[in-house]
């Protein structure tokens, strides 16, 4: 499994989260015009690391958070290039694992439309509703706070894991 960054983080990371997140009120146009440049990137990348052999590739997404954008901006800015990103893996022959950082609860219905075949649930997300709305499509991993990987709090890691499972 090799991981790849996708288009809207790519491109946060290139022009500042603060910038990134102003542009897609104030020029959508031009976001979406910089998001197909990072897109070629990305399923160069893509196209590149399954050529070497790899069976699963997991795609970097924090700055589309649902802590940071609304589900309607990840509609726009996001769905559409994780669809092709997702499809285009497949093709290629390989499994695609999505990871978007913070609470994605709000969007877990537009994550579903992705395509990926799995997603990395990261813990703030209402677990219950991720394996609701996206066990349907994709295999589910995560929702256990990383905080109890902690040494001061293995005591409660069992626990937090084997309600994990229980959903």
């Amino acid at each position: 499994c090799v991981g790849l960054t996708g288009a809207f983080s790519q491109l946060g990371f290139l022009v500042g989260l603060e910038r990134l997140m102003l542009a897609l009120v104030d020029e959508p146009g031009r976001v979406h015009a910089a998001l197909r440049l990072r897109q070629a990137l990305a399923l160069r990348e893509a196209e590149e690391i399954c050529g070497a052999g790899a069976r699963f590739i997991w795609i970097g997404e924090g700055m589309a958070s649902g802590s940071l954008i609304s589900p309607a901006a990840y509609r726009e800015f996001v769905l559409p290039y994780e669809r092709e990103l997702a499809g285009r893996i497949r093709e290629l022959g390989a499994l695609s694992i999505l990871h978007v950082c913070g609470n994605t609860t709000p969007m877990l219905g537009e994550i579903a439309e992705t395509g990926a075949d799995g997603c990395d649930v990261d813990s703030p997300t209402d677990w219950a509703a991720a394996v609701e709305i996206l066990g349907k499509s994709m295999c589910l991993k995560g929702n256990v706070n990383p905080l109890l990987f902690l040494r001061e709090n293995l005591g409660r890691l069992r626990a937090a894991c084997a309600e994990a499972r229980r959903v």
